[in-house]
């Protein structure tokens, strides 16, 4: 194996695509910058943020916050941005609207883009596009979080493709001023469509999950059994007696199928060494918080317990495991011995869940991507099932190493 694990130990630190977007911008915030990037241009850009944020008026005790975040990105004291301050980011650039901070969060910050289903983003998005100021808009915030409170954490009725259009509407249609977001916002029905464990990242990752059958709302208690059987839409004909029932599925089996690296169509190797294990899995989530997750965090996030937080990492290893090597499977095809083909259809389906490209500007991105390119080097006779099956083999062997490392 010729990856050297030592050098995926380590996360990427994004001030170089905060000086990107700073210089892809710079006419926006009358900066002047030299030609080429060097280290008065980030002290440049260092200054014009901590001015920007006096500018649009952070409150003191904010602007320390945000203040401290930023210059610790730039000193190398951390790697990321927290969810809070990257909406403190977007007010203080005075982002035009929310398709330019979505484009921020996918493209320079290796986040998210907004989701209107958490009712913090959708006030965040309201407040971008008719350009209120942070301090009202989290005055907003705060008073739509106590109502919120006796609200269910997510109707089970309300379903991506129902309640889309829904939001789109109100915020294209009806909320053009403050007052007409105050309105809408002080009918206590309308926060019933707002779910706090639910966006379309989860919903992305678990598309073949059966809701209406499995009641995931468990506010207290420990994890579920690992017995515990799910009803799956998806994948009938290889897990259940007939193709007309609905599939079940054990959570642990339906945990390891997430994260260990291999498919519910083979049970018998539920448990074998060649796939991740349970302490193996948990090990990574500890090096890897975007991708992995331990099986207590992951049955939070299922019962929703907790605000839900699925990273494009872990909607990666599903996406990954989903894709079709074979013409012949009656699902969209992915070539994977074509390496354009094999990232455009990564992009495509990481956009249309609101994450990121697949791009190397995170560490557990860039393990991928660097195996994936190993395996098209040692490998260039090999069909494209037999290259998705070697670039698997090869991913869990070294994702065993680095687990030996925690």
């Amino acid at each position: 194996m010729s990856v050297n694990i030592t050098n995926y130990l380590t996360a990427i630190n994004i001030w170089p695509m905060i000086v990107k977007y700073m210089r892809d911008h710079s006419t926006a915030y009358t900066l002047v910058l030299p030609t080429k990037q060097c280290a008065d241009e980030d002290q440049r850009i260092l200054k014009t943020i901590k001015k920007l944020a006096r500018k649009n008026l952070l409150p003191a005790a904010e602007y320390d916050t945000f203040r401290h975040a930023i210059t610790d990105l730039y000193n190398r004291k951390s790697a990321t941005l927290s969810r809070e301050n990257v909406y403190r980011l977007c007010f203080v650039l005075d982002l035009p609207d929310d398709t330019a901070a979505s484009a921020l969060c996918t493209e320079y910050l290796n986040q998210n883009e907004l989701s209107a289903r958490s009712l913090d983003e959708f006030l965040i998005i309201c407040a971008l596009r008719i350009h209120l100021g942070w301090e009202e808009t989290c005055t907003l915030r705060s008073q739509c979080k106590k109502r919120l409170q006796d609200y269910p954490l997510a109707p089970l009725q309300l379903i991506e493709d129902q309640t889309r259009d829904f939001y789109h509407t109100v915020i294209t249609a009806q909320i053009d001023s403050k007052a007409a977001l105050v309105r809408w916002l002080s009918d206590d029905s309308n926060l019933a469509f707002f779910a706090r464990t639910r966006n379309k990242q989860y919903f992305a990752l678990f598309s073949d999950m059966d809701w209406e059958s499995f009641n995931t709302h468990q506010p207290t208690g420990d994890p579920l059994d690992m017995n515990t059987t799910i009803k799956l839409y998806q994948m009938a004909e290889s897990i259940a007696s007939t193709t007309s029932e609905k599939a079940t599925i054990t959570m642990h089996d339906y945990y390891h199928m997430l994260f260990g690296l291999h498919s519910v169509d083979d049970p018998d190797d539920m448990n074998a060494e060649l796939f991740l294990n349970r302490q193996e899995i948990e090990a990574l989530a500890k090096r890897y918080p975007s991708a992995f997750l331990s099986y207590e965090t992951f049955c939070d996030l299922v019962q929703r317990r907790r605000p839900v937080d699925v990273s494009a990492g872990t909607y990666t290893l599903r996406m990954l495991e989903e894709m079709s090597p074979s013409p012949d499977l009656d699902v969209e095809y992915v070539d994977f011995t074509d390496r354009s083909a094999f990232l455009d259809a990564c992009d495509n389906y990481l956009q249309n869940a609101g994450y990121p490209k697949l791009l190397a500007n995170n560490i557990f991105n860039k393990l991928l991507l660097d195996i994936y390119d190993e395996t098209l080097t040692e490998n260039p006779v090999l069909s494209s099932e037999e290259t998705k099956a070697a670039f698997f083999e090869k991913l869990r062997k070294y994702l065993k190493d680095i687990a030996a490392l925690s």
